[in-house]
């Protein structure tokens, strides 16, 4: 009878609202800033003690398995690191405690920074100085709670008689957009470099909206996909197989390992991700490695021309399958970031995710590593919007 109420809608209900009890909030009230500088070890070891004052008032402690961590930097200076950086030394500060801070406690967040299997960082820039200092939001949460709200993508859709193409779904991909105006070029005797310029300003505005609205349907694909098979994210326990030695199941799970292993092929294939060039290893590889990077960033262009010239804020979205000794995802984006930004011309990358899979038996040694682009436009992760939708078909219920 228990198991039966906790599989109802009102039981899935109530264990998604528990779930939130375990979620960290966290600010750090200072100008975001990377690793090094004069002054850099104080300021850590002041922000790790107010961090550990946020969580003893509401006693928490640090989480001791496998994290998401989503991050937002707010920023007021006219010059600032980038956001790979500034993730980088967030990351270190969020893990073991500074002795300088004379705090009992020996961890902030984490015990280890290899525990984050996903990470969400966007960077806000303010228009001037005058909105005061820069600060730092945090939300990290257990990741089983994480994979257990995606799980719930596709059952509350259902239950709400919608597919998951559904017209009201953030995650249905659109057909062609009709043009919002004529685009056919202005004929008028009258001013005709007037009307040259309004026509091509409107051509550009209506690029910029395809370009948007291909970019969110590529993150709402991402995360039907993801959502469909979330223990496929490394930390994230098996799919529970509660008759597993009753024969008359056992096609039945086979059928539903091969749709699992079907949705890991593809986000690890077109046109959801692209792949990239193995990290640089060793010294004077870098070079090497954005050109290389270029090379692919090209061959998704000329596939998908209208992203050619980009003219929306971009999220750069990474794929990764570790290699067998381990790779901490804020060094992913050190080398990746950089790379794709000049491959792309220098958008405005405002947003990126790190998204690790678990390894299998068939994956190189070295590991896989993939791309995907999603709509800077956007606030909040691919995990984080799932949990948002679940949280409006649950209200709608």
């Amino acid at each position: 009878m228990v198991d039966r109420f906790w599989s109802s809608a009102a039981g899935r209900e109530i264990g998604w609202r528990s779930r939130g009890l375990r979620t960290r909030y966290l600010r750090i009230e200072s100008e975001p800033e990377q690793k090094g500088g004069s002054g850099s070890r104080a300021r850590s070891a002041k922000a790790q003690r107010d961090l550990l004052d946020q969580l003893r008032a509401v006693n928490q402690y640090p989480l001791m398995g496998p994290v998401a961590v989503d991050v937002a930097f707010w920023v007021s200076r006219p010059q600032s690191p980038g956001l790979h950086k500034l993730a980088k030394h967030l990351l270190d500060v969020l893990g073991a405690v500074s002795p300088e801070t004379g705090a009992p406690r020996r961890h902030v967040l984490y015990k280890d920074d290899r525990q984050v299997k996903l990470l969400y960082v966007r960077l806000w820039r303010a228009a001037d100085a005058s909105v005061g200092p820069g600060h730092t939001t945090i939300c990290a949460r257990p990741l089983r709670d994480v994979a257990a709200d995606l799980a719930l993508v596709d059952t509350v859709a259902d239950e709400l008689m919608t597919t998951s193409l559904s017209d009201d779904s953030e995650y249905s991909w659109p057909l062609t957009p009709r043009p919002t105006f004529d685009l056919r070029p202005a004929r008028s005797d009258a001013n005709p470099a007037g009307w040259h310029e309004i026509d091509r300003w409107l051509a550009t505005f209506e690029h910029a909206r395809h370009q948007e609205e291909l970019l969110v349907s590529a993150g709402g694909l991402l995360t039907r996909v993801l959502a469909g098979a979330p223990h496929w994210i490394a930390g994230v326990g098996a799919p529970s197989r509660p008759y597993a030695g009753t024969p008359a199941f056992t096609d039945i799970y086979t059928a539903l390992d091969q749709t699992a292993a079907n949705r890991r092929e593809m986000l690890l294939s077109g046109p959801l991700s692209i792949p990239l060039p193995g990290l640089p290893r060793a010294r004077g590889e870098g070079r090497q490695f954005k050109a290389a990077v270029r090379k692919d960033v090209d061959a998704m262009v000329d596939r998908f021309p209208i992203l050619a010239p980009l003219r929306v804020p971009l999220k750069v979205v990474l794929l990764v399958v570790p290699p067998e000794q381990g790779k901490d995802l804020d060094n992913l984006a050190l080398s990746v970031l950089p790379a794709v930004r000049d491959a792309l011309n220098g958008p405005d990358i405002t947003a990126y995710e790190v998204i690790e899979l678990k390894r299998t038996a068939a994956d190189p040694a070295a590991g896989l590593l993939r791309f995907a682009l999603g709509s800077g436009s956007q606030d909040g992760s691919t995990w984080q919007r799932a949990t948002d939708y679940v949280a409006r078909c649950f209200d709608r219920a």
